[in-house]
């Protein structure tokens, strides 16, 4: 069975940890993290006099960390991200205030845009977006194939960019509080076979230790032997047709 042990967040607000009266009041920490979202914390403070915001001098904006410790390591960061709504809960027995924020991609849903790009590379039009957010950079992998013409037509900065990613093979997303849009982790940097009881690999998930459900399930749905593509090329006139056999992943 896994041992169960206690994690007390290390939190830090505009720069400054979380201390005195502010950190005697914390109640609960949650950090939600989606692979195709923005990861989401919300932090609950018992507020009996209600004044937990002005005594945290926090705001709409104020950026927010959030680490732990585990056993007998070092503080990992769970997320990096900025305040966007205060939340009360009164009732008979408590006063609670929340604060709710996400990490800064949480800027790329700002609405549907319409934007045309031309001649550049999908990692041009990448840097030209999170700059227009004004999001740290992080690894941002260099795209070779320039483009004449891309247009993004009334879609979220989020889903245009993800389109991008999804079309060359790349993943995107905020890692310490940077945006990242970069090629995959090769399946063959996984662990191999005969591994699979590791205690202290954070990739190797054990049965009955640190996994605790396991249902797999194979399905044919939607399985293909070959995909056929079919273009065509404006300058050379002609058709363009690709193919490619399906591979185990």
């Amino acid at each position: 069975m896994p041992q169960p042990y206690h994690l007390w967040p290390d939190l830090e607000i505009d720069g400054s940890p979380l201390s005195g009266p502010g950190e005697s009041l914390l109640e609960q920490v949650v950090v939600d993290h989606h692979q195709h979202l923005p990861s989401m914390f919300a932090i609950t403070f018992r507020d009996p006099a209600r004044d937990v915001i002005g005594q945290l001098n926090v705001n709409i904006g104020s950026t927010v960390s959030i680490k732990v410790t585990p056993p007998g390591g070092t503080p990992e960061t769970l997320i990096k991200g900025e305040v966007t709504g205060f939340e009360a809960e009164y009732d008979a027995s408590s006063l609670r205030t929340i604060l709710r924020g996400y990490d800064l991609s949480h800027r790329l849903h700002r609405g549907r845009n319409t934007q045309t790009y031309k001649n550049v590379t999908d990692s041009d039009i990448v840097r030209q977006v999170a700059g227009n957010a004004n999001l740290p950079l992080g690894q941002i992998d260099s795209t070779s194939v320039t483009y004449d013409h891309v247009s993004q037509a009334n879609q979220s900065d989020w889903d245009f960019i993800k389109s991008r990613a999804r079309e060359i093979g790349y993943e995107m997303g905020m890692d310490d509080g940077n945006f990242y849009f970069r090629q995959p982790v090769q399946a063959s940097n996984a662990p191999q076979n005969g591994d699979y009881q590791s205690h202290s690999d954070p990739l190797q998930l054990v049965f009955g230790d640190d996994l605790i459900e396991f249902r797999p399930r194979v399905t044919s749905a939607e399985q293909v032997s070959t995909v056929n593509v079919r273009g065509w090329d404006p300058d050379q006139k002609q058709l363009v047709v690709g193919s490619a056999s399906a591979a185990t992943v």
